[in-house]
């Protein structure tokens, strides 16, 4: 169950955080950023590696498959629905977007690497249907 809170708790961070300075690339925030995550998601695993390394490496698939990336997009859907505010530009909301829309950032996916081109929006949502049900097979085969 951890390693569903620790999930939600990495997008939070994420979607907050990203959102305050990590759009910032004129500066160079983003790669502050993007150190600052990989430290919270090597925290995160140890927490979770002192209870058994199967929550760990059940965690970083989660990360690695793009749930966190679908969860931070969820957030910003929370945000527009009650605030009526989305931080992805008006004619961007990742909702909105065509299926075929492509996602650059996601090279480091399993998708991503296997197809070597960015990966588009349809190929996202497969992959983290196909990664949560792998990571639960492995998580629920090790009870």
């Amino acid at each position: 169950m951890n390693i569903i809170y620790c999930i939600l708790l990495f997008s939070f961070i994420d979607f907050v955080l990203y959102n305050v300075w990590g759009k910032d690339y004129e500066n160079q925030k983003v790669n502050v950023f993007r150190a600052f995550m990989l430290i919270i998601q090597l925290v995160l695993t140890g927490f979770l590696f002192f209870e058994t390394w199967v929550n760990a490496l059940c965690f970083n698939l989660l990360w690695w498959f793009g749930v966190a990336d679908l969860l931070y997009y969820v957030y910003d859907l929370m945000v527009l629905k009650i605030f009526g505010y989305s931080f992805e530009d008006e004619n961007g909301q990742f909702w909105k977007k065509p299926l075929e829309y492509k996602m650059s950032w996601l090279w480091f996916t399993p998708m991503g690497l296997m197809l070597q081109e960015p990966v588009t929006k349809g190929e996202f949502l497969e992959q983290c249907v196909f990664g949560s049900g792998f990571t639960a097979v492995i998580y629920l085969s090790n009870l």
